[in-house]
């Protein structure tokens, strides 16, 4: 490349490098997504490591700094901007460049092309084989796919050979260089080509043979030339291969919290002799697809666009209960579809491939968000003002698939809003304060959202006039209270025309419209306190160790009524199985509380005599039973005599077996059983043993 080249070279924006970036020393990983690939400037983004070798075969080799005035490596173009490999046909006013209409943007329109990109690269006569820019980061979890646009443009010559030819690329490594295990490409027969990982693209436009180059590149460019007479490094001719999209899967190391080293690379000819570009954007992207699922409408669902010109079937569209059970039911080129509504499948699957063949899955577990918006106001007296608060009351019914299949309807309060006041003025705020000039009529428009932010609710309306005559400060002050299990609490005096209902404790205006001072009507300030008693339940024994426990009602308030779920009415009471154990007291304000504890079944350990003494009649040792009877839901107790005649048979666990075989004793006689134990944990046990009756 020579002189004419840098021509308008001021249009350029150079960065020069070696005030901001020093060889050997490895950048600083940014955490997250970086809010952009596309910078120089380790000032303000030491994430990122700019370099350049003279070493052909090691690109990693770094022998020097670069320098914007000897260089076209490692610079930004944008739409104003101009790039040696352009075209300018005679005549055209703007000149038309190829890379005019640079790589669409990140929400996937074509129409919408990006503000930028990254061109790396030099003239090759400065004996700079080879360029290439690395980014350190850790992906979010929210944006973990690394979407690349990438293009190149070259000398166009003809006689090249396979070890001239330009080569470029583009990777993700781990944090010591190793390609990222993301799977291979595969080889004709089906196994994974070591040689080809789907971290590590190798692009060049002459399909290289020798290893470990692919036969074929896996993306489809499509050249363009511009002959040298139009070129504006004029005298070469130039061939430009327009932008692709390229995926790489960072969901992985996302979730791990790993290192990512982004590196795209560009080796020109080894000898010197021809130049090559390369040009690219990239962006981390979410990893799963968007829904939109709102009201009863269908619902929209979208993956990225750009991985949609491989094949006519690049998109596999699946839906189900769960990632097991979904089945196919859409395979077309399309990135967005649209679904009706169906709470029967919550689960839905794209399953796709990018440009270079990579395939990705993308998942989405649907919720129907169902938005009612609504709102009440009250006028707030005491500056002689039109003053008014409102509260949402808005809620959010949501359908959301429950673990292990089924479906579960939520219902909860919205707090992601906005208030249109209708003066010009909004608001945010769940309940906010505002103050108008006149008394009205007033519209206040209200419209919600759900937690995600997917959707939006129509707008809910309210117009309302203040009444004309204003309040002065308080004049009086009242206290009163009520139980918890009472509200909302309604006053009981006539001049409140019982208007006033609270729900929660704090101090309360009042408006007496009758008590008119000096042009404002009187207020009394209200303290109405909330009396919560609380309830706990203790217990003192280790009920797996004595197969019984005392429960315990502990309070801080002066109970007048105690009453258990076993209808004891005792602040205390023994228990002898497992299960759900609750209390309701009443206090001396007549309120209300309550508790519950949870005994848990324990596994028992059975501990069985091998004999019994009835024939001594010393009342020691004269039954067999089950001592740890207090743990077993059920059982079943056979006993058979030594020709395995059935002479003893119970369910009841409290049995007590006198050693007698069909109502007689037989002393010194050795009895084999068998005993079949259900626990409180629903576990069935085996035991077999002998016992002597003596």
């Amino acid at each position: 490349m020579n002189a004419t080249l840098l021509k308008g070279v001021t249009l350029f924006f150079f960065i020069t490098v070696a005030s901001l970036y020093v060889f050997g020393q490895n950048p600083t990983p940014y955490i997250g997504t970086p809010p952009t690939f596309m910078t120089l400037d380790r000032t303000r983004n030491p994430y990122v490591k700019p370099s350049y070798g003279s070493n052909y075969n090691n690109p990693t080799a770094t022998t020097g700094v670069l320098s914007g005035a000897t260089n076209f490596s490692h610079k930004i173009i944008t739409q104003q901007a101009q790039d040696p490999c352009e075209c300018y046909p005679t005549g055209t006013n703007p000149p038309y460049r190829y890379n005019n209409i640079l790589p669409p943007g990140w929400n996937g329109n074509p129409a919408q092309p990006l503000d930028s990109i990254m061109q790396i690269g030099c003239n090759n006569s400065q004996g700079r084989n080879s360029q290439q820019i690395e980014y350190w980061f850790i992906p979010d979890t929210n944006e973990s796919v690394l979407l690349v646009y990438f293009s190149f443009a070259q000398e166009n010559v003809d006689h090249h050979t396979t070890a001239e030819n330009p080569k470029f690329t583009i990777e993700v490594l781990d944090q010591a260089g190793n390609p990222l295990n993301l799977g291979y490409y595969k080889n004709p027969n089906g196994t994974d080509n070591m040689n080809w990982p789907y971290s590590r693209l190798l692009i060049s436009p002459k399909k290289v043979t020798e290893a470990p180059y692919p036969t074929a590149t896996p993306i489809p460019f499509t050249p363009r030339t511009c002959p040298k007479n139009m070129a504006q490094n004029a005298g070469f001719n130039v061939e430009w291969f327009e932008h692709k999209p390229i995926a790489f899967n960072l969901t992985d190391a996302a979730h791990n919290n790993q290192v990512i080293r982004f590196r795209v690379l560009v080796r020109a000819c080894q000898y010197s002799a021809h130049w090559a570009y390369g040009y690219f954007a990239a962006k981390c992207i979410p990893g799963k697809i968007k829904v939109d699922a709102c009201g009863g409408d269908d619902i929209v669902m979208t993956v990225p666009w750009g991985f949609d010109e491989l094949c006519e079937d690049c998109y596999v569209w699946k839906r189900g209960t769960n990632a097991q059970d979904a089945q196919i039911f859409d395979v077309a080129n399309v990135y967005e579809v649209i679904h009706p509504r169906d709470p029967n499948y919550p689960y839905f699957r794209c399953e796709m491939k990018s440009y270079t063949g990579v395939p990705f899955v993308y998942e989405a577990n649907v919720k129907y968000f169902e938005l009612f918006p609504s709102f009440t106001w009250k006028p707030i007296y005491g500056g002689c003002e039109y003053k008014a608060e409102f509260t949402n009351t808005s809620k959010i019914s949501t359908i959301v698939p429950r673990m292990g299949g089924g479906l579960d309807t939520l219902v909860q309060n919205i707090e992601d809003v906005w208030w249109n006041f209708g003066d010009g003025t909004t608001s945010t705020e769940v309940t906010p304060t505002h103050v108008f000039n006149t008394a009205g009529p007033h519209t206040v428009e209200l419209v919600v959202f759900d937690n995600e932010r997917t959707c939006s609710s129509d707008t809910f309306k309210v117009t309302f006039t203040f009444d004309t005559n204003c309040v002065t400060e308080g004049i009086a002050t009242d206290t009163v209270s009520d139980c918890e299990e009472n509200l909302p609490y309604i006053s009981k005096q006539d001049v409140f025309e019982e208007q006033y209902k609270w729900a929660s404790s704090g101090t309360y205006e009042v408006r007496y419209p009758d008590g008119s001072f000096n042009g404002c009507d009187s207020v009394v300030k209200v303290r109405f306190d909330i009396k919560v008693p609380k309830v706990k339940i203790q217990t003192t024994d280790d009920f797996c160790d004595l197969f019984s426990a005392n429960l315990k009602a502990v309070t801080e308030t002066d109970v007048m009524h105690y009453l258990w779920n076993t209808g004891e009415t005792t602040d205390n009471i023994v228990i002898t199985t497992p299960g759900k154990y609750s209390v309701e007291i009443v206090d001396e304000n007549d309120c209300n509380a309550s508790n519950e504890i949870i005994i848990p079944a324990c596994t028992p350990y059975m501990v069985l005599p091998n004999s019994i003494s009835p024939s001594d009649k010393n009342g020691i040792n004269d039954f067999f039973y089950i001592p740890q009877r207090a743990l077993i839901k059920s059982l079943e107790f056979s006993v058979y005599n030594r020709i395995g005649e059935l002479v003893y048979f119970t369910v009841d666990k409290n049995f007590q077996w006198d050693g007698k075989a069909n109502g007689k004793y037989y002393f010194n006689n050795v009895y084999n059983y068998i005993l079949k134990v259900i626990d409180f944990n629903g576990i069935s046990t085996l035991y077999k043993g002998s016992i002597t009756v003596l």
